[in-house]
């Protein structure tokens, strides 16, 4: 069992390497100060979400707070924009019983926009 945990650990660790990307095309998008909020709740706080937890929603704003849910969550969050750009979102928070104040979460976000011609000189 302890060999499966470790594992998967590792495996989830090298996953999160392969997937992670320097913005490669620097200078071909504008405002990249405008950031997509993962939740309702913390988009209506403005993003003043750090110190609630206990919900899913706290793994994106403060991941300790995961600790304290006393059940398991699902968090999901679909969000259409302007011109076609859609936003989704999935997690998954559980507690761990055995352990004193310890809990796991899993999410994944999907961001389409859709095809955008890039100019090249």
């Amino acid at each position: 069992m302890k060999k499966s945990v470790i594992s998967g650990i590792i495996i989830l660790i090298f996953t999160t390497f392969l997937y992670s990307d320097v913005y490669k095309d620097a200078g071909s998008s504008s405002a990249q100060f405008l950031k997509i909020k993962p939740s309702a709740a913390g988009s209506g706080s403005a993003g003043a979400f750090t110190a609630e937890s206990g919900i899913g929603d706290s793994i994106f704003y403060n991941a300790a707070g995961i600790s304290t849910i006393k059940d398991k969550e699902v968090l999901a969050t679909y969000s259409l924009w302007y011109e076609d750009v859609s936003f989704l979102n999935l997690t998954f928070c559980m507690n761990i019983p055995n352990f004193f104040l310890s809990g796991v979460g899993i999410g994944t976000t999907l961001l389409s926009y859709g095809d955008i011609p890039v100019l090249t000189i």
